[in-house]
């Protein structure tokens, strides 16, 4: 690969030091000698060429440079949008799923009471049940020592109603 003054791959950097090279060349030839020197104008206009194609390419890659950084900004601007996006949708789903809890807590002690009340009644029924069957049985019960009703889980209420009296 052949690397000079105008190869693709020469860097910018070679292209500088040669210019540097150049102008450090011609000035101790002028130091050197006490006549005036021909000037070498195309060894200049060389100079100039690797000047300008030097500078083109330090501004493309400033270009190029600029175009990427301007390309990531947006990236970081939409994704940033994103994600503000996110968190306004979690904090929303955060929102109804409380409000979610709180009704369901209200439900459940809704239907606790209800499941309370509806306890409290059927113990009533019971009792009016029992008492009223005892009165029309009267002396029957009596002889048997206890209120027998023929219910198959009466000894269970009995137990449940003589745990809520006391």
């Amino acid at each position: 690969m052949e690397r000079g003054p105008g190869s693709p791959r020469e860097t910018v950097a070679e292209r500088m030091d040669n210019i540097l090279r150049l102008g450090k060349a011609i000035k101790e030839q002028a130091g050197n000698s006490q006549a005036r020197p021909k000037p070498d104008w195309a060894s200049a206009l060389s100079v100039i060429r690797q000047a300008a194609d030097a500078m083109s390419a330090t501004e493309e890659r400033a270009r190029e440079i600029e175009t990427r950084s301007r390309a990531m900004a947006d990236r970081a601007v939409e994704e940033l949008k994103n994600a503000e996006r996110r968190i306004h949708a979690a904090e929303m789903a955060a929102t109804s799923a409380e409000a979610a809890a709180r009704s369901a807590e209200a439900r459940a002690r809704e239907a606790e009471a209800r499941a309370q009340e509806t306890e409290d009644w059927l113990l009533r029924f019971h009792d009016e049940i029992v008492k009223y069957l005892l009165a029309r049985r009267g002396e029957s019960a009596d002889a048997a020592g206890a209120p027998s009703l023929g219910f198959p889980n009466e000894p269970a209420l009995a137990r449940t109603r003589g745990l809520r009296a006391a």
